[in-house]
């Protein structure tokens, strides 16, 4: 996994299948100074992070192949606790809400969604509160 040097902008992955909700995502997280990669399903995700050295996971739930509780799984069979992850899901269940914060997800918004909600989430899981 090649290291970035200190100072330089975050790296986050955004696993969302719908590629309206990915432009819209990775828009606002460019717009905070930050560089996205884009996964379209859980498998993508699960090989960004494992290739790259990335600050956040933005993980969708419902996705092809390789959905985003499966990547949880996988992140945390692997015993990878990082990089966090903020899931981004229309899945309102308390149950699956549970179920993410017990694989270890930082954070758990449901779409809709506001950017601005989003936004500061990152800002809080990067270090960079405002």
């Amino acid at each position: 996994m090649p290291a970035r040097d200190a100072g330089e902008r975050p790296l986050v992955v955004v696993a969302e299948d719908d590629r309206d909700v990915q432009g819209l995502v990775t828009m606002g997280l460019e717009a905070e100074g930050c560089d996205v990669l884009a996964a379209g399903d859980g498998r993508q995700a699960l090989d960004l992070t494992a290739a790259n050295d990335v600050d956040l996971l933005i993980l969708d739930l419902v996705m092809p192949s390789v959905g985003g509780l499966d990547v949880l799984r996988e992140l945390r069979r692997r015993g990878d606790r990082r990089p966090p992850v903020l899931v981004l899901t229309a899945r309102t269940d308390a149950d699956v809400a549970a179920a993410c914060r017990q694989l270890g997800a930082a954070a758990y918004l449901t779409k809709p969604f506001r950017l601005c909600d989003v936004r500061d989430q990152v800002r809080k899981l990067l270090g960079r509160v405002r």
